[in-house]
C-alpha cells in the first residue's frame, strides 16, 4: 500500500486527511499535542510524544461524480431537427483508492525532544471516466500523486512553548489520458461536439518528478495545565517540474518525415513532453479548549495559496506533423486555471468515554467547510472541484500491553458533499460592452474554445473510511 499508492480528490488536490484521528476531528488538530502525524499538521506537536510513537494507516476513498452534459448544436447537422445533441450521464468509473501513510517518532530518551519521519501522500488525484463519454475529448483518466518522506525534529521550551520543522523529499508523477479527434486539429472544436468514433484516437501524457524538496515548519503552545493549546503550521510551496512524454494515436494520422527527414510512422505520433505544477503553500491555525478533562474541542482555521496556479502548459520537444496541412501539427497545450487562495473551517471534539488503567475508549466528531480555488469560468473533469461541506464521526481504542505500552486502534468516516455546479452561458450572463452572452467555460481543446464541451451540470460526494494502527511505549 505504502509503494503505490492512489491518492484523493480533495480541495483542488489537497488530502489533508492524513491519520484516522485527523479524520475523525474533522481536520482540526493543528493545536494537538503529542501525535505523531503531526509531522503533516504541526511538526512542534512532536516535543511531547513518548519513547516510542507509531502509527500506520490507509485512508479508503469512495469517489462518485456525475456530469450531466448540456446539450450542443451541431452546426453540420443534416438537418434542423437534427442539430440538437444530446449526451448521457457521465459518471466515474474508479470506485475506490488508497492514501497510505506511516509516521514513527520518538524523545531519544530527551525530555521535550521530539524526533520523528514520516511518509504519506498530501496531494493527489485519481478520477477515471468511461472512454466512451460526452466528458472524453476533456479526460478519461487522471492520476496526480506526490509521496512525501519528511524527517522532522521538535523541541519544547519551558514546558510551554514547541517549534518543530520537517524537511520533505517530494517525488510525483503524473499521467492524464483523453480522446483526440481531428476534426479538432484543424478546425473549431464547438463545431464538432460529438466526433465519429472513427475519427478518435486516445491521447496519453505520462510524466515524473522524482527529486524536490519542500520543508514545514510549527509552534505550539500549551497551558501548563492542560486546558487548552494554541497550534500553527506552514508547508512551503513546491514547484513539481514534471517530465515524461506523450502518445498520440489516431487512424487518421499521416505517415511523413519530420524536419530532420526522419520518417515518423502512420497512425501513432510520440514525443518528450514537460509541465510544471505548484504544489501551493498551506497555513493551519488551531485552538484546543478543555471544558472537562474528558473532553477536548478544537477549531482550526486552514489557508491554502492556491493562486500561484495561475497557467499549466504541457511543453512537447519536437512539434511533429500530423498531417500535410499546415499548423497540423503537436503544439503545446496552455491550461489556463486562475486558481484563487482559499479559506477551511474546521471543528472537531473528542471525548474520553473510558479511561480504565488497562483500556481507553475515544469517541470524535467533526464538521468541515472547504473552499474551492477553481471558478465556474475554468472549471472541469480534469479537478472538478467544489465548494464542500463534511461530516465525520470516529473512534480510538487504546489497550495497555505491559507497563507502558499500549497498542491503539483507530477508526473514522468522513462524507464530503460537494456544491453542485452549473456550468453554462447562463451562470456568467451577458457582456454589457459586447451585448451577447459570454460563455460559461473558459475551456479550450488544443487551444481553441470549446465551451460546449465543459457546460453542463456536475454533482459529486466522496466517502472516506480511515483506518490507523498505532504503539505507544
Amino acid at each position: 500500500m505504502l509503494l503505490a499508492p492512489r491518492a484523493a480528490q480533495a480541495g483542488g488536490f489537497y488530502v489533508p486527511e492524513q491519520g484516522a484521528r485527523s479524520v475523525g476531528m474533522a481536520d482540526a488538530v493543528a493545536a494537538a499535542p503529542g501525535e505523531p502525524s503531526g509531522i503533516f499538521h504541526n511538526p512542534a506537536s512532536l516535543s511531547t510524544v513518548g519513547t516510542v510513537d507509531a502509527e500506520a494507516g490507509g485512508l479508503l476513498v469512495f469517489p462518485s461524480f456525475r456530469f450531466f452534459r448540456a446539450p450542443a448544436t451541431d452546426p453540420f447537422a443534416p438537418s434542423p431537427d437534427q442539430a440538437t445533441v444530446d449526451f448521457a450521464t457521465v459518471k466515474n468509473t474508479n470506485a475506490a483508492g488508497v492514501v497510505p501513510s506511516l509516521f514513527v517518532a520518538g524523545n531519544l530518551g530527551v525530555k521535550n525532544l521530539g524526533v520523528g519521519i514520516g511518509m504519506y501522500v498530501p496531494f493527489g488525484a485519481d478520477l477515471a471516466f468511461p472512454v466512451d463519454g460526452a466528458q472524453r475529448e476533456v479526460v478519461t483518466a487522471i492520476s496526480l500523486k506526490s509521496i512525501h518522506v519528511t524527517p522532522t525534529i521538535a523541541y519544547r521550551f519551558f514546558d510551554r512553548l514547541s517549534v518543530g520543522a520537517g524537511l520533505s523529499y517530494v517525488n510525483s508523477s503524473f499521467t492524464l489520458e483523453q480522446r483526440n479527434a481531428t476534426p479538432f486539429i484543424l478546425g473549431n472544436p464547438n463545431d464538432f461536439p460529438n466526433p465519429q468514433p472513427t475519427s478518435e484516437g486516445p491521447t496519453r501524457i505520462a510524466a515524473s518528478d522524482s527529486l524536490k524538496f519542500s520543508a514545514t515548519f510549527g509552534l505550539l503552545y500549551a497551558d501548563p495545565d492542560d486546558r487548552f493549546s494554541i497550534g500553527a503550521s506552514l508547508m512551503l510551496p513546491t514547484k513539481l517540474d514534471l517530465r515524461g512524454t506523450v502518445d498520440v494515436a489516431n487512424p487518421d494520422i499521416t505517415a511523413l518525415n519530420d524536419a530532420q527527414g526522419n520518417p515518423l510512422p502512420a497512425g501513432q505520433r510520440s514525443d518528450a513532453a514537460a509541465l510544471s505544477i505548484w504544489l501551493p503553500a498551506i497555513g493551519r491555525l488551531g485552538v484546543l479548549v478543555k471544558p472537562a478533562a474528558n473532553v477536548a474541542i478544537e477549531a482550526d482555521v486552514n489557508y491554502q495559496a492556491w493562486s500561484s496556479t495561475r497557467t499549466e502548459t504541457i511543453f512537447f520537444e519536437h512539434h511533429y506533423p500530423l498531417f500535410p496541412q499546415p499548423g497540423a501539427q503537436m503544439n503545446d497545450v496552455v491550461l489556463e486555471r486562475n486558481y484563487r487562495d482559499t479559506v477551511s473551517l474546521r471543528l472537531g471534539t473528542e471525548v474520553t468515554a473510558l479511561d480504565a488503567p488497562r483500556a481507553r475508549l475515544k469517541l470524535r466528531a467533526g464538521v468541515l467547510f472547504d473552499q474551492s480555488p477553481i471558478d465556474d469560468r475554468h472549471f472541469d473533469l480534469l479537478t472538478p472541484d467544489s465548494d464542500k461541506v463534511g461530516l465525520t464521526g470516529g473512534a480510538g481504542y487504546a489497550l495497555k500491553l505491559g507497563d507502558k505500552t499500549w497498542l491503539g486502534f483507530d477508526v473514522a468516516y468522513l462524507r464530503v458533499f460537494y456544491a453542485e455546479r452549473d456550468v453554462g452561458p447562463a451562470t456568467i450572463g451577458t457582456d454589457p460592452t459586447a451585448q451577447q452572452s459570454v460563455p460559461g467555460s473558459a475551456g479550450t481543446i488544443l487551444n481553441k474554445p470549446a465551451s460546449s464541451f465543459y457546460d453542463g451540470v456536475t454533482r459529486a460526494y466522496v466517502d472516506l473510511l480511515a483506518m490507523t494502527v498505532s504503539l505507544k511505549i
